[in-house]
């Protein structure tokens, strides 16, 4: 189906349909950082995990420090630096052509936790420096706990009721093969 009005009920065979951005970085970087973030309930802290993985492109050994800092999304408001934990401004060392992964363990105190009505976000700047070199990643994530409680969806300890289905004809094994059978193609949802 075509898309019309504010529908966007179409499959894109390739290209790019989405905003892209192209970034200037120098020869070593931060490639990538994964959040784990787990309220809890007992202190109402969030403790996290924060992963970085740093690429050094370069013909050289690269040495710095990395440095973070954790701003609520909605306000900018600085909730946690790593100056205020233990993890201030670890060494690092990448060997050239490498990915170093650097894990830290932190505590956010008192996180204001990710909920339907009130998702909840927060910014998460990770940076590293050298020689007056430095790269910063920012990336966001919300504080929040999904698991599955007596055959219950529950995020952060309160159980959810997810409603509302999507199939198309690619995911209704019925509508395949009728469709295969008369050689058309049908969207439908329920």
């Amino acid at each position: 189906m075509l898309p019309r009005g504010r529908s966007s009920d179409w499959a894109n065979d390739g290209g790019i349909f989405r905003p892209v951005q192209l970034l200037v970085t120098p020869k070593t970087f931060v490639e990538r950082i994964d959040v784990d973030s787990l309220p809890d309930p007992a202190s109402g802290d969030g403790k996290l995990t924060i992963t970085a993985y740093v690429r050094n492109t370069g013909a050289t050994w690269w040495s710095g420090k990395t440095s973070f800092s954790i701003a609520e999304e909605e306000n900018s408001l600085i909730v946690l630096t790593s100056s205020q934990t233990d993890s201030s401004s670890k060494a690092l060392s990448v060997k050239p052509g490498a990915i170093e992964k650097l894990t830290l363990h932190t505590i956010l105190p008192k996180a204001r936790l990710w909920h339907f009505d009130h998702p909840h976000l927060c910014r998460l700047d990770f940076s590293i420096s050298a020689e007056g070199n430095a790269h910063a990643f920012p990336t966001l994530f919300g504080v929040r706990k999904l698991e599955i409680l007596d055959g219950a969806f529950h995020i952060n300890g309160e159980p959810v009721r997810l409603m509302g289905v999507e199939r198309t004809a690619g995911s209704n094994p019925e509508l395949v093969r009728q469709n295969r059978r008369s050689g058309s193609h049908v969207t439908t949802r329920t």
